[in-house]
C-alpha cells in the first residue's frame, strides 16, 4: 500500500537512490529524476504529495524550480478557490521569498 507519492529531485545519483530506496522502502510512491526540467515536466503531467528537491544542480536550482512551479500555479491548482492553498502561499512568501499574489 502506497503511503503518498513523493518527487525526488537530484543531480549527485548516489543521493537520488539511497532516498529511493529509503521512501520506497517505507511504501511510499516515488519518482526520482536527476533533471530538474524533467521534473517540471512531471509536474506538469501529474500532482504529488511531496516534493523533495537538491538546491544546488548544474541546469537549474532547487528553490528556481519551486518559484517556477509556484509562479505557474493557476486557480483550481491547489483545491481551493484561489489556486494553492493560502498555507502554501504564506511559507513560500516567507521563507522562499515569493510573491504568490
Amino acid at each position: 500500500m502506497s503511503t503518498g507519492s513523493i518527487l525526488v529531485v537530484d543531480d549527485e545519483t548516489k543521493i537520488l537512490n539511497a532516498l529511493g530506496s529509503a521512501l520506497k522502502g517505507e511504501g511510499h510512491e516515488v519518482v526520482a529524476t536527476s533533471s530538474p526540467r524533467d521534473a517540471q515536466k512531471l509536474l506538469a503531467q501529474r500532482l504529488f504529495d511531496v516534493l523533495i528537491v537538491d538546491n544546488l544542480m548544474p541546469e537549474l536550482t532547487g528553490l528556481d524550480l519551486i518559484r517556477e512551479l509556484v509562479a505557474s500555479a493557476g486557480p483550481g491548482d491547489g483545491g481551493d478557490a484561489d489556486g494553492l492553498d493560502g498555507r502554501m502561499r504564506e511559507l513560500s512568501a516567507k521563507h522562499f521569498g515569493i510573491n504568490t499574489k
